[in-house]
């Protein structure tokens, strides 16, 4: 092995390289091509390269970056299950860590090779893009408007369906931030581990077998709601059910008031307000966690925009939440049911907040596992070995020439 020549070592590499170059996929010859262009234009060694290394590697940014990890991961929950009724503070705040997010992204596709196109730069790429669902100026929930509900809307099982998935999608995009935990706990002292070989191939070992347990983790958690995507929407119809039985019983009013009928309007008004009593009472007794706050009398204009006219009142548990996001609005042709939605909101985003938590444990637990395993199979034997190998080398470095 040690007599192969230059020109032999040469061909060989030459002809492996052919061979590598005719192996590799779509992505790897992008990033061959990548990491050419950045060594042979000499920009990776330059000094303003090696300054956003140093900046990105500093201990500043990395407190940093994990600050706006966790606000990323946690805030926009913590925002429904506080139900903050605005969405200044929110969008300011995650519009810092997304230009966070964004720096970090182009800062090491600029300065690491082995970054770009890797699997940190798809999961780093999907999870800053997903944080527009997030944005309220975007495609996230605007705190300020209330839902509004229709017949079809509820009927259309296509557009149950789609938003759906919209939201599994945002789940998704969402989980793939929790990637980024892994750099914190992969990384380890590299002056530490600067000559000790079997440490550093370790933990090349401990991250690859990590990512990879982390990947299918998320991974099964986003998939296994697809199985039931094309399933028929289960959904509550009750609150649209009272909503068209009110709106009925409206209907009947207005018609009586618009002929003149004082009598037969005054009795068909009476049984508006029984049944609008009896609306409050089947959300009462039954010991929901939402139910309606407001029913009001009016008619359905342009661009389906209802314009109230007369509040009916009745006694109820519910009230109207402070953020409008929790409130759910049945517009029929002559009424409008308010519902408080905010206990569910509540439900769901402690829910979300429980999903990433335990995500995160289990990569986490996982991880440490895994990295106690490979130690002790792996890096003491190993460590041994070179041990021995350092002490037998050292001996006949001490024999004397003769």
């Amino acid at each position: 092995m040690c007599a192969v020549g230059s020109n032999g070592r040469t061909s060989i590499h030459h002809h492996g390289k052919l061979q590598l170059e005719e192996d590799l996929g779509l992505v790897h010859r992008i990033r061959h091509i990548m990491r050419r262009i950045y060594i042979d234009s000499g920009w990776i060694d330059s000094a303003a390269a090696g300054a956003i290394r140093t900046f990105l590697n500093s201990k500043f940014f990395g407190v940093l970056i994990a600050v706006s990890l966790l606000i990323a991961l946690f805030l926009s929950d913590v925002g429904v299950v506080a139900q903050v009724p605005t969405n200044t503070e929110l969008d300011v705040v995650l519009t810092m860590v997304f230009i966070v997010f964004l720096a970090e992204f182009v800062g090491l596709s600029l300065t690491d090779t082995s970054y770009f196109l890797g699997f940190f730069f798809w999961m780093d790429l999907v999870g800053t893009l997903s944080m527009v669902y997030d944005f309220s100026y975007a495609l996230g929930e605007d705190a300020t408007q209330n839902h509004k509900a229709t017949a079809s809307s509820q009927d259309n099982t296509i557009v149950v369906r789609a938003a759906r998935a919209a939201k599994l999608g945002a789940r998704a995009g969402r989980l793939t931030r929790v990637m980024k935990v892994l750099r914190f706990l992969t990384k380890g002292n590299e002056d530490e581990e600067k000559d000790q070989m079997a440490k550093v191939i370790s933990n090349q070992l401990t991250n690859a077998l990590s990512t990879r347990v982390a990947f299918l983790t998320i991974a099964i958690v986003v998939l296994m709601p697809l199985f039931g995507l094309f399933n028929y929407p289960e959904s509550d119809d009750s609150m649209l059910a009272w909503s068209e039985l009110l709106d009925a019983n409206a209907n009947a009013y207005r018609e009586a008031s618009a002929s003149g009928n004082a009598v037969l309007s005054s009795e068909l008004l009476a049984r508006l307000k029984r049944e609008t009593q009896r609306l409050g009472n089947f959300y009462d007794s039954n010991g929901a966690s939402y139910g309606p706050f407001k029913v009001c009398l009016g008619a359905m204009e342009v661009l389906d925009n209802f314009v109230c006219s007369e509040v009916i009142d009745f006694s109820t548990k519910f009230s109207e939440p402070n953020r409008k996001a929790s409130i759910v609005t049945f517009s029929q042709s002559a009424l409008e049911v308010s519902f408080d939605l905010s206990q569910p909101k509540i439900e769901g985003g402690a829910s979300s907040l429980g999903l990433l938590v335990f995500i995160i444990m289990v990569m986490c637990g996982f991880g440490m596992v895994m990295s106690h395993s490979i130690s002790a199979i792996a890096l003491r034997p190993l460590e041994r070995m070179l041990a021995v190998v350092r002490e037998r080398c050292t001996q006949i470095l001490s024999i004397p020439m003769t």
